[in-house]
C-alpha cells in the first residue's frame, strides 16, 4: 500500500461551501486489508474476551474511512449538502454527483450539460464547486488561462445545467466561487494569471475580480471596498453577513457585504487553506506551522509544527479535519482544543481538499500522479474517500465482550493506536494481537500498556480511561530500555489529560501475569497459542510437570449478597513473584482460586475490596505449597458499627501569628497554622454542614473556602474525613512615591492617599523633587491633593488604581505664576486696599497696613496666558496712593516681580469706599489664609488671602452695585488648617445715590 500524507481537505477559502460535520477527502490510495475500515454490524455478537485479563474500555473501530469512487481524472474539489446526503466533487474534466453520501458516483465521466463535451481540456481542473444547504443550487466556474469561460449552474441538484457569463474581464481566469446557505448570494473571485513580465510589457497592473450576485448569477454587483491584493479566494457565511477573504500570506474578514475589510493577524506562512463557520465568527487557517483558529477571544494556534495543507469544520466549528502535506490527517471534536490522528492512508501526492457536514460525514481529497511522455498524459486511479462520525469507536465491555461480525476481522486501538487485527472469536489473547508464529515481545509490550492504564487496582480486570480523543503513538519493536523510555513519556502525557497517574508495569510483572492467564486457558486454546512460541521456555517447563496445585478455605461471617475480593501472592523459588484475584460472595460457604501455585513456591492470601460495613480476618493465610490443593484457609468476617465522624481540612497560605476562625454551626475551630485541622465536635453519618470563616479576613489576608458544604459519610472508623480547603493569601505590600514639579519655594502641598486595605495616609511636600509616602500599602490606592496653594494648578499622573508592582509611581506636575511687588510710603497703621483681577479666575482683594517701611504683597497663583490687572480700591484716612507701576500684562512661566506702588500721608480725609461698593472685614486668618468670598446675587467672587498676622483685613467686591440692588454674601475658608467661616451682616438691599453712607463696609466674616 502506498504511503500517506495527510493534508487537510479544501474549505470554503476554496469556494467549497461546508454544511456541518460531515467530512469528505479525496486521495490517491491503494484499497487496504484488514481490519481498517471494515463495517461490523450491530446484530452479530461475539464476548470476545482479551486473556492478559477482561480489558473493558479498549476501543475497536466498527467504522472508518473507506473508499467510494475511483477516477481516471485528478479530483479537484468536493463539496456536500448540510445533510451530508449529496456530494458533488470536480475532476480534471468533468462534475461527479452522488445522491447517496458517497455510497455511489456515475461509473463513467460527467460531460459537460452544456456543450456536451467534457471541460476544455486547454483548462485545466476546474476551479472550485459551490453548493446551497439544500444541495439543490450548485455552481462550478470553468477555468482557462487562455479564455475566460462561462458558469456552469444548476437549481435541480444537478439534473439540468445552464450557462451564466462570469462576471468578469478576460484577465481574471483563476476564478473561485462560495453560495450562501438560501443559494442566492453568490460570490465570484479571480486573479489575472499574467506574468510580472508581461503586466510590465502590457504596462498594466494585476487586476484582481471580486463580485456578488444576489439572484444566484443572474446579474454581479463589484464589491466596492478591497482586502490585499493576493487574498483573491473569497468565501461567505450561512447567512451572507460575513464575507472571508485568503491568499497570499493574509487574510481579511468584512461584516459590511465587502465595504471594509478587517486584517486577520496571521503567522507569516502561506495561508493555504481555510475554513469559515456558518455564523462567519470562527476563522481556521492552514498554514505550514499549524493550524491557526480565529474567534472573538484572539487567535490560537493549535496543531503547532504541523505542516497542513487543507482545512475543513462543521457550520459551528465543533468538529475540524485538518490534514498534513504529504501526512496524516487530524480531526478535532472540540473546536481544536484537542485532535486526534483519522486512519487513513496517506496519499503519495499531497490531500487536496476537505469537506464537513453537519451530520458527522467526512470526505477526503488528493489529486492524483502525472506523468509526461511521448504519448501524452497518463493519471493514476484516484479514489474519494468518506468517513461517517458518530459510531465510528466501539469500547469493550466490563467482560472485554465486543460486538462483531464471525468471520470478520476486528481491529483495537488505544486512543487512535492501533494495538492489531484478528479474526472475530469469543476469546482473544493480547499474543493474538502481536501475530501467532511471532516473538511474544509485542504482545508483553501491548499487556504491560493495558495493565499500567488499568485504573481498577485488578490485574483481572482491566478497566481502561476513555482514550478516544488521545493522540498515542508508541513503537513496539525497539530495545526494552527504548520502549520503556517511549511508554513512561506516553503514560506521563496521558496522566496530564486524563487526571490519573500511570506508571509502567514492568516487563517481568506483565509476563507473570500473562502465563498466569494462559494456565486458565482451555487445553487445545492454550496449546495453540504456545505451540505458536508465544510462551517462554520456564511456562512450557511448568505447563509440562504438572507440579501446580490449587489455595481455597471457607468463609463466614458475609452476609448473602456481600462481595469480598481476596488476593493470592505466590512467590516461587527462583523468585519470581505473580498475584491472582478471586471474587466471593456471602452465599459461598467455600472458595477456591483458579491459578494453581508451583510446588514450593510461598503463597499468602489478603483481604481486598470489600464494603465498608464489613471487617474480615484471614486464618492459615500463608504457607508453603505442598503436593496437594491447600483448603485451610479461613475467611472470617463480621459487621462494623457506624462511628460518629469528625469534620477537618486543610489550610494554605497563612503567615506566622495569622489566624482565621471557621464555623459550623456552633461548633467553632481556630486554625492558626498551615496544614490540617479538625474542628473539635464530631457529626453523625448524614449530617449536613456548611462551613463558614466567621468574622473578618486576617488583616492584610485574603481567605476563601472550598468544599464547606455537605453531608457527613457513613463512616466505620473514627478518622477524620477532611474535606474543607482554606486558601489564605496575602495582599501584596508596594510603595508610593513619584516627582514633584512646579512647586514654586516656600509653598507647600498636602497630598492624601486612602489605601482599600489599610485606610489614609498623608504627605506633606514643600519641595520640587523626588517623594515617598513613609507608609506602604496593600490595596487600591486612592489620591487626593487636599490643599494646593491658592490659584497653583497641580495635576496627579493617575489617581486611583490597583499597584501594578512593588513600587508605584504617581507624578505631580504643578503650574503657576503670581505676581508679587511692594509698596512704599505706608506710615505706621495706614492702609491701602488692592485689587487684583486676572482672566483666569476674578478678583483677589489684598489688604495691607504699613509699618513705615516698604511694605511686600503677593496675588494668588495664575496659570500661564492669564492677564492680570493690579488698581488701588482705597486708602485709610490722610492717605494717598499714586497708580500701580507695572500693575498689568499676561502671566508668563515665572513670577511677575516688578510691580510697585507709592503712597504718602498728609492728614487729609482719605478715600472713602466708593459709591455702591459693598466690602467689609475678615478675620481670625492667620498668615497666607485664604477664604473664597462670593456674592451670591450677583455672580461676584474674590479670593482673600491674609498676610498680617493677627489682624483683621477689609475687602471690597470687585463691582459697585445701583441703588435697590440686592445682595448676599457668603465665605468659604479655603486655607491649611480646617477653619470654619461666618458672615454677618451678609445680606441687604444697596442704599439710595444720595445716602450717606451711600455703600456698604459692615458686613464681617469671621473664621475661627
Amino acid at each position: 500500500m502506498k504511503a500517506v500524507s495527510p493534508v487537510i481537505a479544501q474549505g470554503p477559502a476554496y469556494g467549497v461551501r461546508l454544511w456541518g460535520a460531515t467530512l469528505l477527502v479525496v486521495g490517491l490510495v491503494a484499497g487496504c486489508g484488514g481490519g481498517d475500515g471494515r463495517l461490523f454490524p450491530a446484530e452479530s455478537k461475539a464476548d470476545g474476551v482479551f486473556i492478559d485479563a477482561p480489558v473493558q474500555g479498549l476501543g475497536y473501530r466498527i467504522r472508518g474511512w473507506s473508499e467510494v469512487s475511483r477516477s481516471e481524472d485528478i479530483w479537484g474539489r468536493v463539496a456536500m449538502s448540510a445533510d451530508g446526503s449529496r456530494m458533488f466533487a470536480l475532476s480534471e474534466y468533468a462534475i461527479w454527483l452522488s445522491t447517496d453520501s458517497g455510497a455511489s458516483w456515475p461509473s463513467n465521466r460527467r460531460q459537460s450539460p452544456v456543450t456536451g463535451s467534457f471541460f476544455n481540456r486547454d483548462a485545466g481542473a476546474t476551479g472550485s464547486v459551490a453548493v446551497s444547504a439544500d444541495g439543490q443550487t450548485i455552481v462550478v466556474p470553468q477555468r482557462n488561462d487562455s479564455a475566460a469561460l462561462p458558469l456552469l449552474v444548476s437549481v435541480d441538484g444537478g439534473e439540468t445545467w445552464v450557462e451564466r457569463p462570469a462576471p468578469t474581464s478576460a484577465l481574471c481566469r483563476t476564478s473561485e466561487v462560495s453560495l450562501s446557505a438560501d443559494g442566492q448570494q453568490l460570490y465570484f473571485s479571480g486573479k489575472d494569471t499574467r506574468s510580472d513580465a508581461q503586466l510590465w510589457d502590457a504596462g498594466e497592473q494585476r487586476d484582481v475580480c471580486r463580485y456578488r450576485s444576489n439572484d444566484g448569477g443572474l446579474s454581479w454587483a463589484a464589491l466596492t471596498g478591497s482586502p490585499a491584493e493576493d487574498e483573491n479566494r473569497l468565501m461567505v457565511s450561512a447567512d451572507g453577513a460575513r464575507l472571508l477573504a485568503v491568499g497570499g500570506t493574509t487574510a481579511s474578514l468584512s461584516v459590511d457585504d465587502g465595504n471594509t475589510w478587517l486584517p486577520l493577524a496571521t503567522n507569516g506562512e502561506p495561508v493555504r487553506d481555510a475554513a469559515l463557520s456558518a455564523a462567519g465568527d470562527v476563522v481556521a487557517l492552514a498554514t505550514a506551522k499549524g493550524v491557526e483558529l480565529h474567534t472573538q477571544s484572539g487567535v490560537q494556534v493549535t496543531l503547532a509544527g504541523k505542516n497542513i495543507e487543507a482545512i475543513a469544520g462543521s457550520a459551528d466549528m465543533r468538529i475540524l479535519l485538518a490534514a498534513e502535506w504529504l501526512g496524516k490527517v487530524y480531526r478535532s471534536n472540540d473546536g481544536g482544543k484537542s485532535w486526534s490522528v483519522d486512519v487513513v492512508w496517506p496519499p503519495s501526492e499531497r490531500w487536496k481538499t476537505a469537506a464537513v457536514s453537519s451530520n458527522g460525514q467526512l470526505a477526503l481529497v488528493t489529486g492524483g500522479l502525472t506523468y509526461q511522455s511521448s504519448i501524452g498524459r497518463i493519471f493514476d486511479d484516484v479514489p474519494i474517500y468518506v468517513s461517517k462520525l458518530g459510531s465510528e469507536m466501539r469500547f469493550t465491555d466490563a467482560n472485554g465482550g465486543y460486538q462483531c461480525k464471525a468471520g470478520e476481522q476486528v481491529a483495537f486501538y488505544l486512543g487512535n493506536f492501533a494495538l492489531g487485527s484478528t479474526d472475530c472469536a469469543e476469546a482473544v489473547h493480547v499474543y493474538q494481537l502481536a501475530g501467532l508464529g511471532e516473538t511474544p515481545e509485542r504482545g508483553l509490550r501491548i499487556a504491560q500498556l493495558l495493565q499500567s492504564l488499568n485504573t481498577s487496582g485488578d490485574p483481572t480486570q482491566i478497566v481502561l480511561p476513555d482514550l478516544s480523543a488521545q493522540s498515542i503513538d508508541i513503537d513496539l519493536g525497539g530495545t526494552d530500555e527504548e520502549f520503556a523510555s517511549a511508554a513512561e513519556t506516553l503514560l506521563s502525557s496521558i496522566s496530564s489529560t486524563v487526571g490519573s497517574t500511570f506508571t509502567l508495569v514492568s516487563k517481568a510483572d506483565a509476563q507473570a501475569h500473562v502465563e498466569s492467564e494462559i494456565i486458565k486457558l482451555p487445553a487445545d486454546v492454550r496449546g495453540k497459542i504456545c505451540s505458536l512460541n508465544a510462551c517462554n521456555n520456564d511456562l512450557m517447563t511448568q505447563l509440562a510437570a504438572g507440579l501446580q496445585q490449587l489455595v481455597g478455605g471457607s468463609l463466614t461471617g458475609l452476609p448473602e449478597g456481600a462481595e469480598l475480593k481476596l488476593t493470592l501472592t505466590s512467590t516461587e523459588t527462583n523468585g519470581k513473584q505473580r498475584e491472582d484475584k478471586l471474587a466471593i460472595f456471602g452465599s459461598q460457604d467455600q472458595w477456591q482460586f483458579l491459578s494453581p501455585v508451583p510446588v514450593s513456591a510461598t503463597y499468602t492470601v489478603t483481604v481486598g475490596d470489600i464494603a465498608p460495613q464489613f471487617g474480615c480476618t484471614v486464618s492459615n493465610a500463608s504457607g508453603t505449597m505442598i503436593g496437594n490443593n491447600i483448603n485451610n484457609v479461613a475467611v472470617d468476617c463480621t459487621l462494623k458499627e457506624v462511628l460518629p465522624v469528625t469534620l477537618g481540612g486543610t489550610a494554605t497560605g497563612l503567615q506566622p501569628n495569622q489566624s482565621v476562625t471557621l464555623s459550623n454551626g456552633d461548633d467553632s475551630v481556630v486554625v492558626d497554622a498551615n496544614g490540617e485541622f479538625s474542628f473539635p465536635s464530631t457529626l453523625d453519618a448524614g449530617e449536613s454542614f456548611s462551613v463558614t470563616i466567621n468574622g473578618a479576613n486576617p488583616s492584610n489576608l485574603l481567605c476563601s473556602l472550598e468544599g464547606g458544604d455537605g453531608v457527613a459519610p457513613i463512616n466505620y472508623d473514627s478518622d477524620v474525613f477532611a474535606v474543607v480547603e482554606v486558601s489564605c493569601e496575602g495582599f501584596a505590600a508596594f510603595s508610593l512615591g513619584g516627582l514633584l514639579t512646579g512647586l514654586p519655594a516656600g509653598e507647600t502641598l498636602a497630598l492624601q492617599n486612602t489605601d482599600s486595605n489599610t485606610g489614609p495616609a498623608f504627605a506633606l511636600l514643600s519641595a520640587n523633587g523626588d517623594y515617598l509616602f513613609a507608609d506602604s500599602f496593600t490595596g487600591t490606592y486612592q489620591l487626593e491633593l487636599t490643599s494646593v496653594p491658592s490659584g497653583l494648578q497641580c495635576q496627579l499622573s493617575s489617581q486611583s488604581d490597583s499597584p501594578q508592582g512593588a513600587q508605584v509611581t504617581v507624578d505631580i506636575a504643578c503650574q503657576g505664576a503670581r505676581v508679587t511687588g511692594i509698596v512704599n510710603g505706608l506710615v505706621d497703621g495706614a492702609s491701602v486696599q488692592l485689587s487684583v483681577v486676572n482672566s483666569a479666575t476674578g478678583a483677589q482683594q489684598i489688604d495691607l497696613t504699613g509699618t513705615g517701611a516698604g511694605l511686600a504683597f503677593n496675588s494668588i497663583y495664575m496659570p500661564e496666558g492669564a492677564t492680570y490687572d493690579v488698581t488701588v480700591i482705597g486708602t485709610s484716612i490722610g492717605t494717598t496712593c499714586g497708580a500701580v507701576t507695572n500693575g498689568s500684562g499676561t502671566i508668563g512661566t515665572t513670577n511677575i516681580t516688578n510691580l510697585s506702588l507709592e503712597c504718602s500721608f498728609d492728614g487729609g480725609g482719605g478715600s472713602d469706599p466708593a459709591a455702591g461698593s459693598v466690602g467689609g472685614t475678615v478675620t481670625g486668618l492667620d498668615d497666607f489664609d485664604s477664604v473664597d468670598i462670593e456674592d451670591l446675587d450677583n455672580f461676584e467672587f474674590i479670593n482673600f488671602l491674609f498676610n498680617d498676622s493677627g489682624q483683621g483685613g477689609s475687602f471690597t467686591m470687585p463691582s459697585t452695585l445701583a441703588p435697590g440692588d440686592t445682595y448676599d454674601i457668603t465665605a468659604q475658608y479655603t486655607g491649611l488648617f480646617g477653619l470654619t467661616c461666618s458672615v454677618t451682616n451678609g445680606t441687604g438691599v444697596m442704599p439710595a445715590a444720595d445716602a450717606v453712607p451711600n455703600y456698604v463696609n459692615d458686613i464681617q466674616v469671621t473664621c475661627q
